[in-house]
């Protein structure tokens, strides 16, 4: 019993650990987010102000283009990326949590500061 029960935790944890090594945001985070009331007119400019556009590789903002390093998803509505950005010639790393609400939602926190809920724009 106790072989069995050390046999489990590894496996969940190993399991555990495949898991946090991807480099790929997850699909349901992807698209342009934004504010919910200026949504339609930086959809059409093709740039977010405060918000982002997400993809499984990139995370661009306003001034602002960020490669994924790494991605460690907590649960399915939540992942913390690591990002490589370039803002104004300069590059520098950072890490986002992001987090989904009922997949029309997003919050995105950096350094812990939090956006307002931004919506997907289509």
């Amino acid at each position: 019993m106790k072989i069995t029960t050390i046999t489990l935790f590894v496996a969940l944890n190993f399991s555990a650990a495949l898991q946090a090594v991807t480099t790929n945001i997850p699909s349901s985070f992807h698209g342009f987010w934004e504010e919910s009331e200026v949504c339609q007119a930086l959809l059409e400019m093709g740039t977010p102000n405060t918000g982002a556009v997400i993809s499984a590789t990139t995370v661009d903002g306003y001034e602002n283009h960020c490669e994924v390093k790494a991605v460690t998803e907590h649960t399915k509505s939540n992942v913390e990326v690591s990002l490589e950005c370039m803002q104004e010639g300069d590059s520098h790393s950072e890490t986002l949590e992001l987090r989904s609400f009922d997949n029309k939602y997003l919050v995105i926190s950096r350094d812990g500061d939090k956006t307002w809920p931004l919506v997907r724009c289509e």
